[in-house]
C-alpha cells in the first residue's frame, strides 16, 4: 500500500513508503535461544547478588544510577497518517507519564564514568486494550530507550558475551573506571571526527553534552499494530535550543548530572518528541538483527507524540526512592499492540521480571504497577 505521508516533518516531503506488515512469522527463534537466555537471566542474577553485597543494597542489573524521575504528559497527536494511527497512538490523547532518567552500567558510579544514557518510559492510565499475557490487568505501557539507534549486539550470543565481561567489571575500583572512561570519550570523539562512532566505547564514554539535549532510541524492533517500528525520543527543537550547547562538568560532584537535572527543572519545563519509523523491508530492517541501523532515507522518524514535563522537583528523596526502588520498567509491560520483537527483546522479556523480583525482594520495598499518576510522589 502506497501512502504520502501528511506529517509536517520536512524529512517526510515527498517519500512514498511500502510499510511491512506484522505477523508473527517476522519473529524466528533458534533452536538455542531458550538456553542462552537463560544464562542471560543468571548473569543477571549474578550481577544483582554482587552489587546488592557491595552497597548493602539492591540496584538495577543495568541502569542502576537514576539521574531524575520526572512526571509529566504524553500527547498522542492528532492527524497522523494512517499507518501511524496503530496501537496506544490510534487517536490524540494524553495520559501521564514517569521517566526515569539514569546511566547505563549496573553500579553506581561517579559521574566522571560518562557512561551510556537511559530513558525509561511509563506511560500511565491505558485501558480497554489488550496486554501481552506478562502484564494482563495491568493499564501501563512501558519504552525503554537507550543512547543510539541501534543495539550493540547483533545476537543474543555476543550479548551474553558482553554481559559476561560486565560482570566482570562489575565493582570494580572507581578509578579504574574513570580512566577507562576518559580513554573511551576520547577515542569515540576521534571517531566522530571520522564520521564514524562505536556502541562499545559509548558504553563507558558518552560525550558529556546534557543529558536533555540527546537523542534515545528504542534500539531493537517493536510491534506497532499492524506494521514494525522503531521509536526515538529527541529533544524539542526549543529544548535543544535552550540546552544544545550546554555540557556536564563531570568532575565537579559524583552525582552532577542529576544535580544539573534538578535545577535547570526546578525553573523549566520541557518537551520531547516521540517518533517512530516503520519497517519497508525486512532484509534492510531485519526483526531479528537488533544491531542494523535502520536507513531514515528509507524510512524517516515521524513524530507521533509528545511528552511534556512541567517544572517539577525532580530528585526530591521521595520520588527518587520510589523511582528507584519500588517502580520497574519492563519491555514485558506492554499491550499487544505493541509487543516487543527479535531475539534482544524476546531475552529481555523474561530477564527483566526475576532481576526485578530480587531487587524489591532484598530491598524489603513492593513491586507496584501505578494506576495512576497521583501514586507517584512530588
Amino acid at each position: 500500500m502506497q501512502i504520502s505521508p501528511t506529517t509536517s516533518d520536512p524529512g517526510l516531503s515527498q517519500v512514498p513508503q511500502q510499510y511491512v506488515r506484522y505477523t508473527p512469522s517476522v519473529e524466528a527463534v533458534s533452536p538455542e535461544e531458550q538456553r542462552v537466555i537463560n544464562e542471560i537471566t543468571a548473569t543477571f542474577g549474578r550481577i544483582g547478588q554482587k552489587t546488592a553485597e557491595h552497597y548493602q543494597h539492591a540496584v538495577r542489573g543495568v541502569h542502576a544510577k537514576s539521574h531524575a524521575i520526572l512526571k509529566g504528559n504524553f500527547e498522542v497527536l492528532g492527524n497522523l497518517p494512517f499507518e501511524f494511527r496503530q496501537g496506544l497512538f490510534s487517536e490524540a490523547k494524553s495520559y501521564p507519564v514517569v521517566v526515569r532518567l539514569s546511566a547505563s552500567p549496573g553500579d553506581v558510579l561517579s559521574d566522571k564514568v560518562s557512561a551510556s544514557r537511559g530513558f525509561a518510559l511509563k506511560v500511565i492510565g491505558i485501558r480497554n486494550w489488550p496486554m501481552i499475557a506478562q502484564h494482563a490487568g495491568e493499564v501501563t505501557q512501558d519504552f525503554l530507550f537507550s543512547n543510539g539507534k541501534y543495539f550493540p549486539a547483533k545476537t543474543i550470543d555476543s550479548f551474553l558475551s558482553q554481559l559476561k565481561l560486565l560482570e566482570t567489571e562489575t565493582t570494580r575500583l572507581p578509578r579504574v573506571k574513570e580512566a577507562v572512561s576518559g580513554i573511551s570519550r576520547a577515542a569515540n570523539a576521534c571517531l566522530r571526527a571520522l564520521g564514524a562512532e562505536s556502541a562499545s566505547l559509548d558504553f563507558f564514554g558518552h560525550p558529556p553534552k546534557h543529558f536533555l539535549a540527546d537523542s534515545f532510541g528504542s534500539q531493537a524492533p517493536i510491534r506497532y499494530g499492524d506494521y514494525i517500528a522503531k521509536m526515538l525520543v529527541r529533544p524539542s527543537s526549543a529544548l535543544l535550543a535552550a540546552v544544545g550547547g550546554l555540557t556536564h562538568d563531570l568532575g565537579k560532584s559524583f552525582s552532577v548530572i542529576q544535580e544539573d537535572l534538578g535545577e535547570f527543572f526546578e525553573s523549566n519545563s520541557a518537551e520531547f518528541d516521540l517518533c517512530v519509523q516503520l519497517c519497508t523491508d525486512l532484509k534492510k530492517m531485519p526483526v531479528e538483527d537488533a544491531s542494523v541501523e535502520w536507513s531514515e532515507h528509507e524510512s524517516p522518524y515521524v513524530p507521533v507524540a509528545r511528552i511534556i514535563f512541567p517544572m517539577q522537583i525532580s530528585d526530591s528523596p521521595t520520588r527518587k526512592m520510589y523511582g528507584d526502588d519500588v517502580l520497574s520498567f519492563s519491555p514485558a509491560h506492554s499491550l499487544e499492540a505493541h509487543r516487543p520483537l527479535g531475539s534482544i527483546m524476546r531475552a529481555r522479556l523474561q530477564v527483566y521480571g526475576p532481576s526485578s523480583q530480587f531487587r524489591h525482594l532484598v530491598n524489603a520495598r513492593p513491586s507496584v504497577e501505578p494506576r495512576s499518576s497521583a501514586e507517584i510522589p512530588d
